[in-house]
């Protein structure tokens, strides 16, 4: 654990006061001892020269001067030693206010540590949504599976109705438009298949992107160009889900028009025996039966409907929150052009999300209305039951239901897809800003690392520098010394 940055300075002031304080009365009193011994053996030469005879008297100033030599040469060495240890001094200040600013930088570091476990929340916060995301998309595989449960059980109700279309005495003009019409929905229904079929394999391409993105493998650039396509890929999609809606509104509007000729011909021709009509009618409660499973079915969809706004504003709150991290991040970081973009492309997308959903709930009002005109049409005319009639309010259901299905599924599909894109690119931000702070921190850590190096350095040099003054006080007292003693003798 780190100290406190303040007592941590606090002590280091105190103790390079502390030092300087010492090296300055180590010099001050080795200066007076050095005065001192001078001025004693100054003293102690005096009578030495009265005693001297006069024979020995030109040798004893020989060594005199020879004794002055070598005391100036130590003091020239002494001031040079001195000179020396301020200019270390100089340099261990310069050290230690290197230390301070390094102390100071590594005290700044502690918040960009701090940052960067708030950046691995953001990712375990991905990585949560990227499971999430994942186990919609196995939902999804499963109401894919239904509905290719439900389209097999559909075309088998076709082939019945078909078989039931043939018993009934219509012309063969007439039995050709509503083979056709047939034909048309098992076409569309196929193509309807296909495309949710593409669309599943498009997910799993995009499970498979991010995936990679959560590795940092997949640049910015590319899933910025990869969320361009797959929104331009989902403007096509909704204009031919438009063009076939009016495709279909269109077959319907024939459909009702071919119903109503079929009712004047199947009324003009209710004179007929009752019998063999009965052969292929299908009964009352049978009737009731299956506008109950329609209505089941819309009460099912509603349902759905609902859950899938409850997931909208659940991923809203989502998205919410994520923005907020990432503006409270921007605050202590440097703004990135590229997580502006991803924010304006997050909101674009949300818009478009809502208009997509206004326009389903839209058509969701439409199909109620025209299933309640069609309940009550079949409440008035309950007492005519034509064979045709029920047979053709049977496939308006069927492809009523069809089409809602149809359009929950590529709904659903839909808000999977920008659920992916709104990961890949929120992940690859974040990792790219994660990479950046780790950067950082590496050279932090690699400077202060130096400046320890190059304080050891300095203070290597400044103990042998105190040993090399030690050694030259020790050969001058060690010389005073031996003088005294030659002149003693």
């Amino acid at each position: 654990s780190r100290p406190n940055s303040i007592e941590s300075n606090a002590s280091y002031h105190s103790t390079r006061a502390d030092f300087e304080l010492s090296s300055d009365v180590h010099i001050q009193t080795g200066d007076e001892e050095d005065l001192s011994e001078l001025s004693v053996l100054d003293i102690s030469s005096s009578p030495i020269k009265h005693e001297i005879e006069d024979d020995t008297r030109l040798s004893a100033d020989k060594e005199i001067r020879l004794l002055r030599d070598a005391l100036e040469n130590l003091q020239t060495k002494l001031l040079e030693s001195k000179m020396e240890n301020r200019t270390l001094q100089a340099r261990l200040n310069t050290d230690f206010e290197k230390i301070e600013v390094a102390s100071k930088s590594m005290g700044e570091d502690t918040p960009k540590c701090q940052e960067e476990l708030q950046e691995d929340n953001v990712v375990q916060k991905f990585q949560y949504l990227k499971s999430c995301l994942e186990q919609e998309v196995k939902e999804l595989k499963g109401k894919l599976a239904k509905s290719q449960e439900e389209q097999n059980q559909d075309a088998c109700l076709i082939k019945d109705l078909q078989a039931q279309l043939k018993t009934v005495r219509l012309s063969e003009e007439e039995r050709q438009e509503l083979k056709n019409t047939y034909d048309t929905l098992v076409e569309n229904v196929n193509q309807e298949k296909v495309l949710l079929i593409e669309k599943y394999k498009e997910s799993q391409e995009e499970i498979r992107m991010l995936q990679e993105a959560l590795r940092g493998t997949v640049p910015v650039e590319a899933a910025a160009k990869d969320f361009e396509e797959m929104k331009a890929e989902l403007g096509e999609i909704i204009d031919g889900l438009q063009r076939r809606l009016l495709e279909l509104s269109k077959s319907y509007s024939e459909a009702k028009s071919e119903l109503s000729a079929a009712r004047n011909q199947l009324q003009s021709k209710a004179a007929e025996p009752k019998d063999k009509a009965d052969v292929a009618c299908v009964t009352k409660e049978e009737h009731e039966q299956k506008i109950q499973e329609v209505t089941f079915k819309l009460k099912d969809m509603q349902k759905v409907l609902k859950d899938t706004e409850a997931k909208h504003q659940a991923a809203l709150k989502e998205i919410a929150q994520v923005k907020q991290d990432a503006e409270n991040q921007a605050q202590s970081s440097v703004a990135i052009a590229d997580h502006t973009q991803v924010v304006a492309s997050l909101g674009n997308a949300i818009k478009n999300l809502e208009l997509e959903v206004e326009v389903l709930k839209e058509q969701l009002a439409q199909k109620t209305s025209q299933v309640d005109a069609l309940q009550s049409r079949l409440t008035v005319k309950k007492d005519v039951t034509p064979d045709d009639s029920l047979s053709r309010l049977e496939y308006e259901q069927m492809r009523k239901t069809l089409e809602g299905e149809i359009n929950h599924l590529n709904h659903l599909l839909k808000d999977a897809l920008r659920k992916q894109d709104e990961m890949a690119l929120e992940v690859t931000t974040a990792w790219q800003e994660v990479k950046d702070a780790r950067n950082e921190r590496e050279a932090a850590q690699e400077l202060a690392v130096s400046r320890e190096q190059e304080c050891g350095v300095l203070n290597t040099k400044y103990r042998e520098a105190q040993d090399v003054i030690v050694q030259l006080k020790k050969q001058v007292e060690n010389h005073v010394i031996s003088e005294r003693d030659k002149n003693k003798k």
